[in-house]
């Protein structure tokens, strides 16, 4: 009877641990799983998060950049400038006719045109916005935008000739025969005059 009963608890003893280690590499399958799972559902919060930060952002700037527009195209909407204006600011930056048309994307033969207009003027909204951006401008920051866009600088108008200025000639020292200098010429002519001074009486 001893050894029936030892050998059934070895069976059984045998038969639980099987059981126990069975169950234990299914947890850990089962939790390597879970920890693999979870590793990407990180990245994939991780990736939705800095989407929506792109989102955001991306939207925020054409928010911006429309809120920009219409107000720059509200500013050019309410200027109308006339054919003195386009006159008087072209002359003021010092430009010729060709320069100021690069400036607003225009043609010479338009810039004529506008100049020589009477009334108000009708241009494009582009070319209203371009001349709205540059009124506020003084010269040299006018002439540094038309380098910008250029690549090249404005050419200068010719300014006007300063005043002549006669070369002082060179004083000539006066010599008498020989290479005397100037003082015993002044002698001899002095002594030549009492000589005829002398004559005469």
């Amino acid at each position: 009877m001893g050894s029936i009963e030892k050998t059934l608890k070895d069976e059984i003893r045998k038969i639980a641990k099987r059981e126990v280690t069975q169950e234990i590499r299914k947890l850990r399958s089962d939790n390597t799983k879970f920890r693999k799972a979870l590793v990407a559902m990180k990245k994939e919060m991780a990736a939705c998060a800095k989407a929506s930060k792109a989102a955001a952002k991306a939207a925020t700037s054409t928010v911006t950049a429309s809120s920009v527009e219409s107000e720059e195209n509200a500013a050019s909407a309410k200027i109308r400038p006339t054919a003195k204006t386009i006159r008087t600011l072209r002359k003021k930056f010092g430009f010729s006719q060709g320069e100021f048309a690069k400036m607003l994307d225009a043609s010479v033969p338009s810039i004529v045109k506008w100049e020589n207009a009477t009334g108000k003027l009708s241009l494009r909204a582009g070319t209203l916005a371009k001349f709205a951006a540059i009124m506020g401008l003084g010269k040299r920051e006018a002439h540094q935008m038309y380098q910008e866009m250029t690549g090249s600088s404005a050419k200068k108008a010719p300014g006007k000739p300063g005043p002549k200025t006669k070369a002082k000639p060179e004083a000539v020292k006066k010599t008498g025969k020989r290479g005397r200098p100037a003082k015993d010429a002044v002698k001899t002519s002095a002594q030549k005059v009492v000589k005829k001074a002398k004559r005469g009486r």
